[in-house]
């Protein structure tokens, strides 16, 4: 123990080893730099995708799902392991930045020797370390055993060997900083420096395995093994499923900000289709790469492959080809197979200055097989179930797009509704004059029902709702009898209501959901042009297909519907309708 007047004992590196230290740290953020350099430079050449419409909301949805692990205890105690782990990992980064200066500065660069707030700051950090080193040290032996002994569904038919070498390797990182606290404990209780007795450490448990000379050796090789593990941890993360330690909050904080279900609309859809011939890089659907957005990148990038969109899966339960986790791991496989095509396209070797050719899979049909993609149901439970709010169903549909637009590769049952919808407007291809059948029979049983097209002017200028009736509403014998029942209703509460009978249209959520968008929009515009002739100012539809769409969807093709609205016959009725004040906007349409 040193005496008065003695030189206080350091604890540190030598020149060398500092200069070893400071390139084995350069050199790891240098190749992590490069990497994360690929991986983002496919991300700011994909596709747009208008994310930055509410800052706020951003903001709200990472705090809440991000750093706030909203969802994880949807599934309680894995989504304990989970938050300790993820806890850990924030309160421990502070710890990592330490040891990498006590790389050149030595013990002292520690939180306790922070003048004035040290003594105090110092300790408390020390007890918040050890309580999440011990909450970590659970969370990975709750994940091992869950991945190689209890095997919940989730977690069966997957292979495990990089999840358990994820979890070693985060225990290693804890047991390397007890290791370091000990050697450095049993060092400094051999020379004199003082220890807080309010602040038990984890690494006393160790600190009696070392004298002063195997304490200062243990410290110096855990300080080594801490900045190692971190900088190899750090470059393997871009490489596999634990990339979403880095994207998962970017990825939460610029979710989806429209309404849930929400299909984003093909503008100028037949502009595209004309210029896709000359225009390789106009995309319609999911076909390759190239066709991602930067946020289907990032979810890409993002899954943890945990599963949680598996067990519920309407799909995967009835033993359909598709696990979303799986279509995540296919389509990120793709991306980085393509990588160095996307990201180098030069001029091929015989110098004309033509674009090299790909010659490896694509990714609709090929890394993800088209039975897949048609067995999706589109439920969304996945998305609900996702911690780091990946979007599934757009990417479904819009793979679907490309099969049914552009390759014309569909189920039969699909080809027939297609078929029937846009010969007939109906799932079944009856006849649209029969669409309003159901009105005689609700008259024979005493429920009189009017069609907007046998109304006046002034009748017109006083009714309140628009009845969209839909396709089972108006076909199916059963959902006839619940039409009828809600006229009945509307009647003896004397609301002014009435139907389009023979006008009324397919509503065109399921063929937009099953990749025809193009017969879709063609519905849509079609229905709204008869709304707005009609002054149509509130809807009522007991259908939630219906309801959906034409609300949430609607809007999206009121000004082309506009433009288009040149008929004759339709500018009539526009005239003899309510006055412009009155008409339908997006603002007073729909009610429900």
């Amino acid at each position: 123990m040193p005496t008065l007047g003695d030189p206080m004992p350091e604890l540190s590196f030598g020149a060398v080893e500092k200069i070893l230290f400071a390139l084995a740290i350069l050199g790891g953020l240098a190749y992590f730099s490069y990497t994360m350099y690929r991986r983002l430079a496919l991300v700011f050449r994909a596709q747009p995708d208008a994310r930055f419409g509410d800052v706020g909301r951003n903001v709200a949805s990472a705090i809440k799902f991000g750093f706030g692990q909203g969802r994880m205890p949807q599934d309680l105690v894995p989504g304990l392991f989970h938050i300790f782990i993820f806890v850990g990992f924030m309160v421990l980064s502070l710890r990592t930045l330490v040891i990498f200066g006590m790389g050149f500065g030595g013990a002292a660069f520690n939180l306790e020797n922070i003048p004035g707030i040290g003594g105090f700051i110092g300790p408390l950090y020390a007890v918040l370390r050890d309580l999440v080193v011990i909450g970590v040290l659970i969370g990975c032996a709750g994940f091992t055993w869950r991945r190689l002994v209890s095997k919940p569904v989730r977690m069966q038919n997957i292979v495990h060997w990089e999840a358990v070498l994820i979890l070693c390797w985060i225990a290693s990182l804890m047991f390397a900083d007890m290791l370091l606290e000990g050697g450095y404990l049993a060092w400094a209780g051999e020379n004199g420096f003082p220890h807080h007795a309010w602040a038990p450490q984890l690494g006393q448990i160790f600190e009696p395995l070392f004298d002063a000379e195997s304490g200062a050796l243990t410290w110096k090789a855990m300080v080594w093994v801490h900045s190692v593990l971190i900088l190899g941890f750090l470059n393997y993360l871009p490489f596999g499923k634990h990339f979403h330690v880095i994207t998962a909050i970017p990825n939460t904080f610029f979710g989806q900000l429209q309404p849930g279900g929400r299909i984003v609309p093909i503008h100028d859809i037949e502009g595209k289709f004309e210029k896709m011939e000359t225009d390789p890089t106009i995309a319609i659907g999911i076909a390759k790469a190239e066709d991602l957005s930067w946020k289907q990148i990032m979810d890409v990038y993002s899954c943890t492959e945990c599963g949680r969109c598996v067990p519920y899966c309407p799909a995967w339960s009835t033993d359909k080809p598709l696990s979303h986790r799986q279509v995540n791991k296919d389509i990120r496989a793709n991306l980085m197979e393509k990588a160095d095509f996307i990201l180098g396209k030069k001029a091929n070797g015989n110098g004309n200055g033509e674009a090299a050719a790909w010659d490896g899979k694509e990714i609709t049909g090929q890394s993800v097989l088209a039975e897949t993609i048609w067995s999706c149901t589109l439920c969304k439970d996945c998305e609900d179930r996702c911690p780091v709010l990946i979007e599934q169903v757009p990417r479904i549909v819009q793979m679907r797009q490309y099969l049914s637009m552009l390759l014309g590769e569909m189920p039969a049952e699909v080809a027939n509704f297609m078929k029937n919808v846009e010969r007939n407007s109906n799932p079944w291809g009856l006849g649209p004059d029969k669409r309003a059948d159901w009105i005689a029979k609700a008259a024979e049983e005493g429920i009189p029902v009017k069609q907007m097209a046998e109304l006046t002017p002034e009748e017109l200028q006083e009714l309140e709702y628009l009845f969209f009736v839909g396709c089972m509403g108006s076909f199916d014998d059963r959902s006839n009898k619940v039409t009828r029942a809600l006229c009945k209703i509307l009647n003896a509460a004397g609301v002014k209501y009435a139907v389009l009978g023979v006008e009324e249209q397919c509503n065109g959520e399921t063929a937009r959901r099953l990749g025809n968008e193009y017969l879709a929009q063609m519905m849509m515009t079609m229905n709204i042009q008869t709304f707005m002739a009609y002054g149509v100012k509130k809807i009522i539809t007991f259908c939630p297909h219906c309801f959906n769409t034409i609300k949430n969807e609607y809007t999206d093709f009121i000004p082309g519907a506009r433009d288009t609205l040149e008929d004759k016959d339709t500018q009539e009725k526009l005239t003899r309708t309510s006055p412009p004040s009155k008409r339908f906007t997006p603002t007073n349409w729909c009610a429900s």
